[in-house]
Formats: C-alpha cells, structure tokens, sequence
C-alpha cells in the first residue's frame, strides 16, 4: 500500500519539471512532459494537468507553442499542490457503530499535519534543490562560443 496515491507523486513532480523548464514566454508541451518521463503516456498526463488548471498550480497556453507554466513558483508551496490533488479523508465507507468519528479524527489530523508540513516549501525552493543536484537548468543560460 502506497501512503500518497501516485497521481500525487505524478502531479509534483510534473509541477516541478515544469517550473524549471517552462515560463510564460516558453511554455512546457505536454508531449515534452511525457518525452521526459518513463513509463507515462499522454492518457495518464491529461487528467493531472487538467487538475492542476482547474487549481490555478499550471497555467496553459493554447496553440502550436502553447504548454504549461507556472506563474509564481515563489509563492506556490507543496501544500498547494497537495490539497489540489488530495481528498481530505473519508471515513464514512467502513462504519464500526460510532467508531467513524474517533477513526475520522485520527485521518483528518494525519492529513492536516502533513498539509502544514508543507505549507512552507515553495516550488521555488524545490526548483534550487533540482539546480543544486545538476538536475535543473539554471536561471542564467549558459553562453557558449567557438572562434
């Protein structure tokens, strides 16, 4: 058993490859997304992306240069992108004669914890740690010349 769903891990890591390679002037394609990941196909990509629109994490651009951006990485954290694509729990499947509340209030502190666990890592600060692994472009282009 997964403890996050791996839309989740899907959704983050597809913010993340997008803050640093895409911007509102050079947006990320979904086909670049899904050239870049293992295992992942354009049905599996559409619904996550769809999702992060509809929560304000991408933003998307239309047409033959169009894709995805993210507009203030400085101020989007993980929390953002967690209660985007996270349910809060549902406890009400599986009743025990009035033990759903008590089981209810253990989940709903589990999920409220992590939630502010990560309200205060930006994509921003996930975007440097990328850099600093060598994974990341940096923010400067890297000038080359021959003579």
């Amino acid at each position: 058993m997964q403890l996050f769903p791996k839309k989740l891990h899907l959704a983050l890591s597809t913010v993340l490859f997008i803050a640093c390679h895409g911007s509102a002037i050079e947006p990320v394609s979904g086909k670049s997304i899904v050239d870049q990941c293992d295992n992942m196909n354009d049905r599996t990509l559409e619904p996550v992306l769809q999702k992060l629109a509809k929560g304000n994490i991408v933003h998307s651009i239309k047409g033959a240069n169009g894709g995805y951006f993210i507009a203030d990485p400085d101020n989007l954290t993980v929390r953002d992108v967690m209660e985007t694509m996270l349910d809060a729990p549902d406890t009400s499947k599986y009743s025990f004669s009035g033990l759903e509340d008590i089981t209810h209030d253990v989940f709903t502190d589990v999920f409220n914890t992590m939630l502010e666990h990560n309200s205060y890592t930006t994509i921003t600060q996930l975007k440097l740690n990328a850099q600093e692994k060598g994974y990341a472009p940096s923010e400067y282009p890297v000038l080359t010349f021959s003579i």
